[in-house]
């Protein structure tokens, strides 16, 4: 049994469903594997069952069959623990930067980073390449490689986008803090990491004001042991002299010098599994966990999920509203992969007004756009129209991920946004808190049609008691718990 079509909120014409990646990747099954899918749900069902087919599918479809081999797709499934492509080889910078369609004579930009009150600066593919290539080549002559650590003090802004690429490169493991965390609060995350190197930026802007962290970043420094050298960032005062570290055995290099002078860009070549950055949990209960995440799992698993998930494609400008904290940030990042124009943001979404987010997408452009589902419900309340105060034309799809939305909200992002002045076509929804969710992916035709949101779950897991929380719940026999909201 089905829910209802009542709150259905948009479906895609043929001509759009089409067009899709996921559809593009259903046709590609079949003409390469002899695969068929009727419908969304069937080539779900496939992917979870049939693990190292699907895999080695995404391996094929987005070409790393031609950056390397491996032996086995998954040589061991025993959780924690488990070895997937084992013998591939895979750097994560390399891939960012080698899209086909990043490669000269690019047009497009590969960055486009706003602050606060600024206006867009855009980073093209060349330049990328060769502050990428500078900055590993700096890291290098300070002795840092596989085993080490770089970590970050940074805003949302392209400075922090090349020293993850740089690190990558080199391949040392990668962290960061957002600047608005507090000295307590880095310390307990970045001791654990014990990185050789810390870039940080003197600050950031946010809520129509300027704050300087020089002074933390003295604190932070103080704090760990095994810091070699700091490279200082100047954002908020740039052509400043003023030494930031109390510690004599501390060298410090400013960014200027450490990302601009001719290199040969250059890869490290490492495993599958080789670490590429860590992550960090909340900290609400206990002391920050470290999450780290390998070369080749983050390259196949967001080639999937922005690919066939979000959709993301070469010509998409993608922002997304985040701190270099939150996860998101990667997740942005990571549309590098794609070939796609990266736009960063520093600074507040509700600044000067709740429409602030919806400002950054107007003038950079931005045609897929992801915010937190606080933001939305905000601008629920605060009773704001972007799409009728503002030239949204350009934006075709919205990420909303962080927690669930209420439906009052998936209604009011429907049409407030998407006005008659908007190209809005899609309104998903990625992440549902820690629920262990699939969704009906928007763009795959059915014989039982398309819905704007389907969640589904399988029978008498925690999944299916969330999704019951949710409204408009059925329980079919054989398919489990789904909502459409």
């Amino acid at each position: 049994m089905k829910t209802p079509d009542t709150d259905l909120l948009w479906s895609p014409d043929p001509a759009t469903a089409a067009r899709s990646n996921i559809s593009g990747f259903i046709r590609w099954l079949g003409d390469t594997r002899g695969l068929s899918f009727p419908d969304y749900a069937a080539l779900w069902r496939w992917s979870t069952t049939d693990l190292p087919a699907f895999w080695s599918a995404v391996w094929q479809y987005y070409g790393l069959d031609e950056v390397s081999t491996y032996d086995q797709v998954l040589a061991d499934p025993a959780m924690p623990g488990a070895r997937w492509f084992t013998g591939a080889r895979v750097n994560f910078a390399e891939r960012c930067l080698a899209h086909p369609s990043a490669q000269p004579p690019a047009t497009r930009p590969a960055l486009v980073s706003v602050s606060e009150g600024g206006a867009p600066v855009e980073t093209s593919w060349s330049e990328l390449r060769c502050q990428a290539a500078a900055f590993s080549a700096t890291l290098r002559d300070l002795g840092v490689g596989p085993g080490d650590c770089v970590a970050g003090y940074l805003p949302n802004i392209s400075e922090t986008v090349v020293a993850l690429l740089a690190t990558a490169a080199v391949g040392a493991v990668w962290t960061v803090c957002s600047p608005d965390f507090g000295t307590p609060s880095v310390l307990a995350r970045l001791r654990q990491a014990r990185p050789a190197v810390l870039v940080a930026a003197d600050g950031y802007r946010h809520g129509g004001r300027q704050h300087d962290r020089r002074e933390e970043i003295a604190d932070i420094v103080d704090g760990l042991p095994t810091l070699r050298h700091l490279v200082t960032v100047s954002r908020l005062r740039p052509g400043g002299s003023v030494t930031w570290s109390r510690r004599e055995d501390v060298t410090e290099h400013e960014w200027a010098a450490s990302a601009t002078a001719d290199a040969r860009l250059e890869f490290a070549d490492v495993p599958f599994d080789h670490p590429l950055w860590i992550l960090w949990s909340s900290g609400t209960t206990g002391v920050p966990k470290g999450i780290v995440h390998s070369h080749g799992g983050i390259v196949v698993e967001l080639l999937k999920a922005l690919g066939l998930g979000a959709d993301l494609r070469p010509d998409d400008r993608y922002l997304f509203i985040t701190s270099t904290s939150w996860m998101v940030w990667n997740f942005l990042v990571a549309g590098l992969l794609h070939g796609s124009t990266v736009v960063l943001y520093d600074g507040s979404p509700a600044f000067p007004d709740a429409n602030g987010a919806w400002r950054v997408a107007q003038r950079t452009g931005a045609t897929m756009v992801g915010v937190g589902a606080g933001y939305l419900v905000a601008d629920e309340k605060a009773g704001a129209r972007p799409g009728a105060d503002l030239g949204l034309g350009a934006i075709r799809s919205v990420l909303q991920t962080g927690s669930s939305l209420p439906p009052s909200t998936w209604r009011w992002a429907r049409h407030p946004v998407r006005t008659c002045r908007t190209g809005v076509k899609q309104l998903r929804h990625l992440l549902v808190g820690a629920m262990d969710l699939s969704f009906e992916n928007l763009l795959i035709p059915s014989s039982s049609g398309q819905r704007l949101i389907a969640y589904t779950a399988e029978p008498g897991s925690p999944s299916e008691a969330a999704l019951r929380l949710l409204g408009s719940v059925t329980a079919p026999e054989a398919e489990g718990t789904s909502a459409t909201v």
